[in-house]
């Protein structure tokens, strides 16, 4: 059975659907709509107490929230695609003492080419 994404209208569902065509992974799609309140219908909320979405539903595991979603889908389908390479230790060190010595804002402006 395909993984399913469960999408809601006006939800983030729209990057996991990108991610899984970027990566030719087999899906398929359940489409859910917003009551007169915005809330998601029962049935979402039958697969997700929250009613959140996307919710997405892969062998056996339900899953909430896009960015846990993402990170799924990276390391069970991705094998090393769009995902740059882990940084070294040295790179992590000098990530975390290069934060603590500016601190987060400078660390973005650099990180952007301002600074």
């Amino acid at each position: 059975m395909p993984l399913v994404v469960h999408n809601l209208n006006n939800s983030r569902a729209q990057r996991v659907l990108w991610l899984l065509e970027e990566l030719g992974v087999p899906y398929e799609v359940k489409h859910h709509q917003r009551n007169r309140s915005l809330q998601a219908p029962p049935e979402l909320k039958a697969i997700h107490p929250l009613g959140k979405s996307p919710v997405v539903e892969d062998q056996g595991r339900v899953l909430a929230e896009t960015g846990a979603i993402v990170e799924y889908i990276l390391d069970t389908y991705a094998n090393g695609r769009l995902r740059p390479p882990a940084p070294t230790l040295g790179e992590q060190t000098d990530n975390i003492l290069t934060e603590a010595e500016d601190g987060p804002e400078e660390t973005r402006l650099r990180a952007e080419g301002v600074g």
